[in-house]
């Protein structure tokens, strides 16, 4: 398959660049999707996108979204401004692996978030939830890479996995005291004397 192909040399590419993310790289498959994103499991994009200008870069932004959990992390949070927040982290940290400099937009909205909370998703958040000095259809514009749209999926698997490993627990339990309560006592030996 060539699109396969592609996102093969794609990550390769971005493997050569950032070995520290050989695992994360490896970890996202690619699968056919309408738009390029991750569910944190595989890497969607339609097969004709891979020759994009930025490819490598989305690709990297996708693999961040998924290293540091957002797809299923946003639990009541408003969804778009939780977008926004994890857009922002993951670009703020993208540009830091890169070695790039914040400029522009991206250096007011860096300082805007304060000391050490540009590289979190839920820092960010809670200074989105005042005022900031950008508005965030500003924002939106300017640190949307990828799609969000798997995330749902991702975070209602998540909750199922959950679901599941507690009924597991539960489960176990009453398995493990229904097995204690057959166990009937050890036979006692007597000990005859020659």
């Amino acid at each position: 398959m060539e699109a396969g192909r592609l996102y093969q040399s794609l990550r390769g590419r971005l493997y050569r660049r950032l070995p520290v993310l050989a695992v994360p790289l490896g970890l996202l498959d690619w699968a056919p999707g309408a738009k390029p994103g991750t569910d944190g499991r595989a890497y969607f994009a339609p097969p004709d996108w891979f020759a994009a200008a930025d490819a490598e870069d989305v690709l990297l932004h996708s693999v961040l979204h998924a290293m540091l959990g957002h797809p299923w992390t946003r639990g009541r949070r408003d969804a778009a401004r939780w977008d926004l927040a994890c857009d922002m982290a993951a670009e703020f940290l993208r540009q830091r692996l890169l070695d790039r400099p914040l400029e522009g937009l991206y250096a007011q909205a860096f300082y805007a978030c304060g000391d050490g909370a540009a590289y979190s998703a839920r820092s960010v958040y809670a200074r989105l939830e005042g005022e900031f000095p950008i508005p965030q259809d500003e924002l939106r514009e300017a640190f949307r890479r990828d799609s969000h749209e798997y995330w749902a999926a991702a975070a209602q698997r998540e909750h199922n996995d959950e679901n599941d490993s507690s009924r597991r627990k539960a489960h176990g339990r009453d398995l493990h005291r229904v097995k204690a309560e057959r166990i009937e006592p050890a036979h006692e030996y007597s000990h005859r004397a020659p």
